[in-house]
């Protein structure tokens, strides 16, 4: 049984998504993985209308996901830093 993980970045529709066709095509099991970054909300650097767009199409591709038997998974995480170590 092999496993994929599609990571939806930009593109967050089903019915034109051809990573996710690949993904479907190739796995027998597949997990869909959006990463929101917490400080997205209090950066100050996204309007209200931005904001509102992404959360409606998250919502959307939730909806689209559980029609399929699927369904968006919450998660929190601490960001990860690649920072180099002082010398």
């Amino acid at each position: 049984m092999s496993t994929a993980v599609l990571w939806f970045r930009k593109g967050l529709r089903l019915h034109d998504n051809g990573a996710l066709a690949a993904a479907i095509d190739g796995a027998n099991r597949l997990y869909p993985v959006f990463c929101l970054d917490p400080n997205f909300f209090t950066s100050g650097a996204v309007g209200p209308n931005r904001l509102h767009f992404l959360l409606q199409a998250l919502t959307d591709l939730d909806s689209s996901l559980k029609k399929l038997g699927s369904a968006a998974q919450d998660r929190k995480s601490t960001r990860l830093n690649s920072s180099h170590p002082s010398r």
